[in-house]
């Protein structure tokens, strides 16, 4: 087979270290300071997607490292279902800007099957405006 992280391919189930593949994962907790057990079934996919020179030559491309998780989580007061989307490292020169840095943005909703809207949402992350050189002696 291919090794999709040296394919001409722009994008690929890969994680930053190279390694395909998604995994599905079951959690079990039980807080014992009053909580109650806690059951989580989910699915995490690692990806590797072509942010900038994408029709160029491979070793030219950029890619951005991105980790999606989606999970269902079940107690005896809830159930929910939780979705994120964490990128994994640092964007040089972010949209072609040579002064916007980005990095570990993390993007997430949470919803109780018992609402008819999302009861919860995460963003966050780290933005720096500056030249590259200088943004990675304060975050990298």
């Amino acid at each position: 087979g291919t090794d999709p992280d040296t394919s001409e391919s722009n994008f690929a189930v890969v994680n930053v270290a190279g390694t395909l593949g998604m995994s599905i994962y079951v959690q079990y907790e039980h807080v014992f300071s009053g909580g109650l057990p806690l059951s989580k079934l989910g699915v995490n996919i690692p990806l590797k997607i072509c942010v900038e020179r994408c029709d160029g030559a491979y070793a030219d491309r950029y890619f951005l490292f991105l980790i999606g998780d989606l999970s269902l989580v079940v107690s005896p007061t809830a159930q929910l279902v939780r979705g994120s989307l964490k990128m994994d490292g640092w964007w040089n020169n972010a949209l072609g800007l040579p002064f916007l840095q980005i990095g570990d943005i993390i993007l997430g909703v949470e919803w109780d099957l018992k609402s008819p809207i999302p009861t919860g949402f995460t963003i966050g992350g780290a933005v720096c405006l500056g030249k590259e050189e200088r943004c990675k002696t304060k975050t990298q």
